[in-house]
């Protein structure tokens, strides 16, 4: 799994509750840091795309896993996106390199590399959960929906709050945020 942040973070914790064995690449020291004492394994990308089953990449960023990792990883691999954008596989270069393609089922598609291994996409390299499944839950939905309407009237009213660049959801919105949807939860008591 490629990413620790919120995202990643939550990700490799359920795969670990599914009794998988998560491997973790993160090039923030911090967050590999945190990987490690939460009990994952932590690996440089080089290393995890030749000893992956399973390649998942949940940064936000474009061309992670590029072309030199697509040669490196294993026969029947598969290799998916969970991040925010659909070009965090570099699936163009898949493409040129593939030199068989086939579609195993819905959102799996088999391509075989030069080399004879065969390389899994899942859902063309978009999300995962939007592509091939059905969504966000639509709690999760209106958390984030939320806590975007909160920043952006706080910004609208304080701009001189914020400096230039990307900023954290101020504490005092996720607090808000975070109590007004555990007072519609049946199963917290308060």
């Amino acid at each position: 799994m490629i990413g620790y942040g919120s995202c990643g973070r939550s990700l490799a914790r359920t795969l670990r509750a599914l009794r998988a064995s998560v491997l973790v690449v993160e090039q923030d020291d911090v967050r590999a840091l945190e990987a490690a004492f939460e009990g994952m394994r932590v690996s440089s990308l080089e290393r995890a795309v030749q000893a992956a089953d399973v390649v998942l990449t949940v940064t936000g960023r474009p061309g992670i896993v590029r072309e030199e990792h697509l040669v490196e990883l294993r026969d029947g691999a598969m290799l998916g996106n969970v991040g925010h954008f659909g070009t965090e596989i570099d699936v163009p270069a898949l493409e040129r390199l593939a030199v068989a393609r086939r579609e195993l089922r819905d959102h799996v598609t088999e391509y075989v590399l030069p080399s004879g291994r065969a390389v899994r996409l899942l859902a063309r390299g978009e999300m995962l959960n939007l592509t091939a499944a059905s969504g966000h839950q639509i709690q999760v939905m209106d958390l984030g929906f939320s806590l975007q309407a909160h920043a952006l009237r706080r910004l609208a009213t304080d701009p001189g709050a914020f400096a230039a660049g990307y900023q954290p959801v101020p504490p005092d919105i996720d607090g808000a945020v975070a109590a007004a949807a555990l007072r519609t939860l049946s199963t917290v008591e308060r």
